[in-house]
């Protein structure tokens, strides 16, 4: 965890690998990872509120705290509704890997991508699986609203797919040869990016997909912005390239071991990390390491605001910013 000075090794109620975090506040924060275990901190103290069916649960998004979603590999789905948390799913042998939702007017909107299927929770007590009807193994998915909804991953002749949801159907998009895509951000529905093997980075204008030039080839594997002119993309070998709003640039980056998330709660505070319990963090002029009392690999940040910070990886690992 990172208070603003510096990082703290939380302890962990779990020796469990982590894959990712999230939260609404400094109490309310959950990290997800193997054996299906979910932590939750209130501020002070982790708990294991759920876990111990040996699934792995891949992701964690919510639209309140009484609307948090889980899912995870074989097709693992769960769900807070501010009491207590229920299995709300079991699809077998679909790898979830994504999970996204939001709230239209009364009604909780929900997608979780994995496999070749996508799930979807409307105003309907559970889950609907849709098979996708194209041959595409989908890896995150983000929406702009519950009727403009991005899905992404691998397709026929390992080219990267994207699919869009209108609110009534989904549908292929038409996007250039690219490599397979391996996570998705946007602004809004007419400023999304996509990001994946061989340095693929293509953008959605709110019309068509076009192929960017990033000036590399390495696999990408998160991208985040605080704006239409101030985004980030974060890969292998250190790798962290920026979009300003024309060009794509390579900033010189103060490691060259991988790098898996990315976070930022400004564009003057932006966390990244990754191998060997690996953090970096931009103040709006330079990138630096900092000091990290994990050795662990990191796979996730997500903070509540620039002074609570939490980072999650191997064997249990959460690390805490917090002033």
């Amino acid at each position: 965890h990172y208070d603003g000075t510096a990082w703290d090794a939380d302890p962990s109620p779990t020796d469990n690998q982590m894959h990712a975090v999230w939260g609404l506040s400094d109490d309310f924060v959950l990290a997800v990872g193997e054996s299906e275990d979910v932590v939750r901190s209130d501020g002070h103290d982790w708990e294991v509120v759920w876990g111990a069916s040996g699934f792995t649960i891949a992701d964690v998004w919510g639209s309140s705290d009484e609307n948090v979603f889980a899912v995870g590999l074989d097709g693992y789905v769960i769900r807070y509704d501010g009491q207590t948390w229920e299995r709300m799913g079991f699809y077998q042998g679909q790898h979830i890997e994504g999970v996204w939702s939001t709230v239209e007017g009364s009604d909780t909107i929900a997608f979780a991508v994995g496999g070749t299927s996508i799930f979807t929770l409307d105003e309907h007590p559970g889950w609907d699986s849709i098979p996708s009807p194209f041959s595409i193994q989908l890896a995150a998915v983000w929406g702009a609203s519950a009727t403009d909804v991005f899905a992404v991953g691998l397709g026929s002749g390992s080219q990267g797919a994207v699919l869009h949801y209108d609110g009534s159907m989904w549908d292929m998009m038409p996007v250039p040869f690219a490599l397979r895509l391996h996570d998705v951000w946007g602004s809004s529905g007419s400023d999304v990016f996509a990001v994946g093997s061989g340095g693929t980075i293509l953008h959605y204008d709110g019309t068509s997909w076009s192929l960017m030039n990033g000036s590399t080839n390495k696999l990408l594997t998160g991208v985040w912005g605080s704006s239409p002119n101030n985004v980030y993309a974060v890969g292998e070998q250190g790798l962290i390239i920026r979009y300003n709003g024309s060009d794509w640039s390579t900033i010189t980056a103060p490691t060259t071991d991988w790098l898996h998330g990315i976070w930022g709660s400004s564009a003057n505070n932006v966390f990244a990390v990754g191998a060997d319990g690996l953090i970096l963090h931009f103040d709006g002029t330079d990138w630096s390491e900092m000091d990290s009392p994990s050795t662990e690999r990191l796979l996730g940040v997500w903070g509540s605001s620039g002074q609570d910070v939490f980072a999650v990886g191997e064997l249990g690992t959460i690390l805490n910013y917090r002033p």
